[in-house]
């Protein structure tokens, strides 16, 4: 039978310490000897508290850097806190004719169904050409 676990001052502070520094559950268990089903039984408040004041730390240092100048820092910190995000948008142009040209926003898809879509849209495009009649349009 596995030796039982007692908890204590010392090792509430050793979790803590470990959990604030980014160790994982499963890593925090091995220093600790225990299973990881025991760690969070015993100290679930004490691994939510830290890991939350590290990575308010860590914002904290981003957001300073982001208003001291860091573009860098500054980008990262409204991607994580202001919504904003890189767009992989592609926009391609097809052109049967100078005059008549489109543009086709392309999700990020494998490379069959691309060229479904790029067989598609040019399809509609060809069909749109002066003195066609498309379908469905009187």
């Amino acid at each position: 039978m596995a030796k039982r676990h007692h908890p204590n001052e010392m090792t509430r502070q050793r979790v803590e310490r470990l959990a604030a520094d980014g160790g994982t559950h499963v890593m925090i268990a091995a220093q600790l000897e225990i299973s990881v089903d025991t760690l969070t039984r015993h100290y679930a408040p004490v691994l939510f508290k830290a890991k939350a004041a590290a990575i308010m730390a860590v914002g904290r240092s981003v957001y300073q850097r982001a208003i001291a100048g860091d573009n860098a820092a500054a980008f990262f910190y409204l991607k994580c806190q202001g919504g904003w995000r890189e767009s992989s948008r592609v926009e391609l142009t097809f052109s049967p004719e100078p005059a008549q040209s489109g543009v086709m926003l392309i999700p990020t898809c494998d490379p069959h169904e691309w060229e479904r879509i790029v067989a598609v849209q040019q399809a509609k495009l060809l069909e749109r050409r002066p003195g066609r009649e498309v379908a469905g349009e009187s």
